[in-house]
């Protein structure tokens, strides 16, 4: 298993999906949390599904991201992404 955290996508992601390569269930923050002065400090819905393609999970479990006010990304922005991406099966 594998959890996010409050993150955001970056290069220094591409180490884990070489180092755990069979992740069997990866729980993703989300919420495109903004901070002021709009820096983005929780990954969007976007991001998560992109997210998702370089963890290459088998099951993906979405948390964090309508239970707050200050989110910007409402889960079914992860949904679409993750549906475009051909990510949809992973259990979202």
């Amino acid at each position: 298993m594998h959890i996010s955290g409050d993150t955001l996508l970056s290069r220094e992601l591409d180490a884990i999906p070489r180092r755990f390569p069979d992740i069997d269930v990866a729980i993703v923050h989300l919420g495109g949390t903004k901070s002021p002065g709009v820096l983005m400090v929780t990954m969007d819905g976007r991001q998560g599904a992109d997210w998702v393609n370089l963890i290459n999970p088998r099951r993906v479990l979405p948390v964090h991201s309508d239970d707050h006010g200050v989110f910007g990304s409402p889960l079914a922005d992860f949904r679409d992404h993750v549906e475009r991406s051909g990510q949809g099966s992973r259990g979202t």
